[in-house]
């Protein structure tokens, strides 16, 4: 069933902000029709406790919405827009979800000229069911088509309910590309304030790297009690949050 929709709201900015019209050839250009014939295969694929919807990054919206998506979570397919699936994820889950997904998009603008052939992103978090509990789902999107300049026209996302298997609330979040684990380690020491002082950067770095406190007074020959000082300094002007924050829910399986 095709749905058209209106432009993103915030919510969801960060992640569709990534492609721009820059990168098309013809940004005006209406809902790929291609894509949204290829979700609709896709769907009679599907067991009974999976929904599928495609999104055009084009035309900045979501084309496509399974009557799975129904079946799964209770939301007619013209109420199930992009926008509207993050503004219910679960609110702890939802920064992640919306930064990882982010990152996946730069990963692929940086590879245009990759077919990236059988790239999977998957995650998983809590979605808020049109009845108002929560279910756990598995998110599996792909790219369905794409510009000759390697630009993504069209992704679609399969959601499976797993909350029958998963009991835990932890988002983990994976793609099966072997570089991909190295990709959002070099984004997230970009990403560290420019305030920090030249061993604070040193040290932050490491986190980032996922060495503990022993293993970089070791590597810096200082004691373990001046780098748990560092760290206490660089949380206070990075934030309440660790800055590996986004690592700790990233699946570096190859």
């Amino acid at each position: 069933m095709s749905q058209p929709s209106s432009l993103p709201s915030a919510t969801f900015a960060s992640v569709t902000g990534v492609w721009t019209p820059a990168h098309y050839a013809n940004p005006e250009a209406p809902v790929s029709q291609t894509a949204v014939a290829l979700g609709q295969q896709l769907a009679l694929a599907l067991f009974h406790l999976q929904g599928l919807c495609v999104f055009d990054h084009r035309a900045k919206q979501t084309s496509f919405v399974s009557t799975g998506v129904e079946r799964l979570l209770g939301y007619s397919a013209e109420e199930f827009t992009t926008d509207f699936h993050y503004s219910q994820i679960h609110p702890d889950d939802a920064p992640i979800v919306t930064e990882a997904t982010r990152l996946l998009n730069q990963y692929i603008i940086e590879r245009l000229d990759n077919p990236l052939t059988g790239m999977v992103f998957s995650v998983d978090y809590r979605l808020r069911h049109a009845q108002g509990h929560w279910l756990r789902v598995l998110r599996q999107s792909f790219i369905l088509e794409r510009e000759p300049n390697g630009a993504m026209i069209a992704a679609a996302a399969i959601l499976t309910d797993i909350t029958a298997h998963k009991v835990t609330n932890d988002v983990r979040f994976h793609v099966n590309r072997p570089d991909f684990a190295a990709f959002v380690r070099h984004a997230q020491r970009k990403a560290l304030p420019t305030a920090l002082s030249a061993r604070e950067q040193e040290i932050a770095v490491m986190v980032v790297e996922g060495m503990t406190s022993r293993q970089i007074a070791e590597r810096l020959f200082l004691s373990t009690a001046t780098v748990q000082k560092h760290r206490k300094n660089i949380r206070h002007k990075v934030g309440s949050q660790s800055i590996h924050h986004l690592l700790q829910h990233l699946d570096e399986r190859p």
